[in-house]
């Protein structure tokens, strides 16, 4: 069995800070810890760093909650880059749930998305049931996940 630092962690990336601080309250609410950046960009850095400090120990990440359209890095392109430094600092083992959540997006990204996850976006104005619904379902796939390895 894989050991794992904290419970599921959830990595919050939002760049309007009234969902960004709503979506992390949430996460307290399912008792899980968060990190919350304001783009994508951000996140993949601060991604990379959490992983060197781990050190080889199994990530904590149960899921990526991200928005679609931010500046600086859209949320599939910094999905893609996390996917990326997993396969660098694991293998490709350990991959979290992926989620999105956007008001609007393109045709493109809606397709870039579906290449990323098979869970549904949600739609903004975001939904506070919603949201403990899906964090609760990925942190039961996180420990089965992290209980079969």
């Amino acid at each position: 069995m894989a050991v794992v630092p904290r419970p599921g962690r959830v990595i919050v990336i939002e760049d309007e800070p009234r969902i960004r601080e709503l979506v992390s309250a949430v996460v307290g609410i399912v008792n899980m810890d968060s990190s919350a950046y304001e783009n994508g960009q951000d996140a993949v850095d601060g991604i990379s760093e959490h992983f060197q400090e781990l050190d080889g120990v199994a990530p904590d990440i149960a899921v990526i909650l991200s928005d679609i359209q931010m500046p600086v890095l859209d949320g599939p392109s910094a999905v893609e880059e996390i996917i990326g430094l997993y396969g660098q600092h694991y293998n490709g083992s350990y991959l979290p749930e992926i989620k999105f959540m956007s008001g609007q997006y393109t045709p493109e990204q809606g397709k870039q998305v579906s290449t990323l996850t098979d869970h549904p976006i949600l739609e903004k104005p975001v939904n506070v049931s919603d949201i403990k619904k899906n964090l609760t379902e990925a942190q039961e796939a996180f420990y089965q996940r992290v209980n079969s390895d």
